[in-house]
């Protein structure tokens, strides 16, 4: 079973997907959903009230914004770099951080590979090719193709 924190957490990580990708209205549209309305907020309500604070400062209201932080810090001081963005808000410097596409334990050398190649469909020698199933003979082109 699916609980309300559990829920706003993955409404938050909706949103930040929709952020990153660019569109931050979707990504505010989503974070609406959560009912941030409410006077108790648990971890995963706290992670959309700073999610919708950096999309309405993304989206130009940063007033509107730094509110949300304020309410944000009322509710948790704890909260991790809360201070820290309500000071780049203030300062007109706030981005959204860019997510990694690997985790920081994840080999380098494998996030950076190439695609593997398909397999061939003719044998290296030309005798045999791969019809989807199993090698068979290559047929030799007819003699009369050949001549024209």
């Amino acid at each position: 079973m699916i609980t309300d924190e559990s829920r706003a957490t993955m409404i938050s990580a909706l949103a930040m997907a929709w952020a990153i990708k660019g569109d931050v209205p979707q990504a505010r549209a989503v974070v609406d959903t959560a009912g941030l309305q409410k006077r108790y907020l648990d971890i995963g309500l706290q992670q959309c009230l700073a999610m919708r604070a950096a999309c309405k400062f993304l989206q130009g209201h940063r007033a509107q914004a730094i509110a949300d932080i304020d309410r944000l810090y009322a509710v948790n001081p704890d909260y991790p770099n809360v201070t820290e963005v309500k000071s780049e808000m203030l300062a007109g410097t706030f981005k959204l951080e860019q997510r990694q596409p690997f985790p920081d334990w994840y080999p380098k050398n494998v996030s950076a590979s190439s695609l593997a190649e398909p397999a061939p469909q003719l044998s290296p020698d030309g005798q045999w090719r791969w019809d989807g199933a199993a090698w068979v003979p290559n047929a030799p082109a007819s003699r009369g193709d050949r001549d024209h």
